[in-house]
């Protein structure tokens, strides 16, 4: 019981029993220790289900007992999380967050006519009757954004060929604590906004219709959105011998050079925007003009170029192979660390607002 009084063991991983514990709250907080001066980890979403270790433990800032979960940190039982893995929240949440992908859910955006949020599968009847004539429009989508053999559409939206049984089977899904519960008409809980955005956990067909379930467990027909297509960007790793500086291109196409055998350079291609590059060198100069080798043995003209260079100075938490990120709102990219070891490079793309006060405009 000592590692859940925050003795130094408290927050270092454990070997699973097979002892688990779900969020079934829109946010569920994980905190560093027990006790009232305890601050926040982080957060579980609604369904996500991690190891846990008990015996819960059970105080004033916790009548349902907390739980120590892996990696580190503790949950407490009660509204916003539950050992019972059969609850409906977790149930419905089945298809969980894949983080290994370019996003870790389908996104989707809501068209002008925005999608009304069911709470149950509706029936063709029931869906004439919130919605009208539908169905010529909801084929179309369905049709196009369906798999075929020569277009394979499922590495962003896969589409299964009915609803899964427990879909079927309720009258009406349970809400993650926290959420905007709405109120109820005979098959739905109102229609989102015109400019709503959706995280959408799985999707299917019903009654001739693409439907998706979204994170906050709300049922909305695909037809009235647009998916969100992932970005095709990668960072760039940096191995061992490799380091900052990284090219950025700025502008649209940023050309590309080859030296022949007298060391003229040659047109040899661009770069489209937003392209991270890495160089196995200090710049040169031809002719007035620029140029910094690339691992293909190729030259990129500085010109439309942003060259991200080494820092001069590090912060405290640099020291030996700890992680650590360098996030640039300026020029919108993030730098990863370990020590003083730059290892990965990206894009970011953060709060419209700049660098403003986020208190009174859109900024990170």
């Amino acid at each position: 019981m000592d590692s859940l009084n925050g003795s130094p063991t408290a927050n270092l991983p454990f070997e699973p029993t097979g002892e688990q514990l779900a969020s079934i709250a829109w946010r569920t907080w994980i905190y560093t220790d027990t006790g009232p001066k305890r601050t926040r980890l982080g957060y579980l979403g609604a369904g996500e289900v991690v190891d846990a270790q008990g015996p819960a433990l059970v105080n004033a800032g916790c009548p349902g007992g907390w739980y120590r979960i892996n990696p580190r940190g503790f949950v407490c039982i009660g509204k916003g999380a539950t050992t019972d893995l059969r609850h409906p929240v977790v149930v419905a949440s089945r298809r969980r967050a894949e983080r290994t992908r370019a996003l870790p859910h389908v996104y989707a955006m809501s068209k002008p006519q925005a999608p009304h949020l069911y709470f149950k599968l509706p029936t063709r009847d029931e869906q004439q009757e919130v919605e009208g004539d539908y169905a010529s429009d909801a084929l179309a989508w369905l049709q196009h954004h369906r798999p075929t053999p020569d277009v394979a559409r499922g590495d962003f939206l896969d589409i299964a060929p009915e609803a899964p049984a427990f879909f079927r089977e309720v009258t009406q899904l349970t809400k993650p604590y926290g959420t905007k519960q709405g109120l109820r008409w005979r098959a739905h809980s109102g229609q989102a906004s015109a400019e709503s955005g959706f995280a959408v956990r799985e999707s299917f067909e019903h009654e001739g219709r693409a439907w998706g379930l979204t994170t906050e467990l709300d049922l909305i027909p695909l037809d009235k959105t647009r998916v969100v297509t992932p970005s095709a960007h990668r960072g760039v790793v940096l191995g061992p011998g490799e380091d900052l500086p990284v090219g950025l291109a700025e502008e649209g196409w940023v050309a590309l050079y080859q030296r022949d055998g007298s060391g003229v350079m040659t047109s040899a291609g661009a770069l489209p925007k937003r392209t991270l590059i890495k160089f196995t060198g200090d710049r040169i100069k031809r002719q007035g003009v620029h140029y910094w080798p690339t691992t293909d043995e190729r030259f990129v003209t500085e010109v439309g170029l942003k060259i991200l260079r080494p820092r001069s100075d590090f912060p405290s938490v640099a020291i030996g192979s700890r992680k650590w990120i360098d996030i640039s709102l300026k020029h919108q990219t993030l730098v990863a660390y370990e020590g003083q070891k730059a290892v990965f490079v990206t894009l970011i793309s953060s709060g419209a607002g700049g660098l403003g006060d986020p208190e009174k405009v859109p900024s990170t």
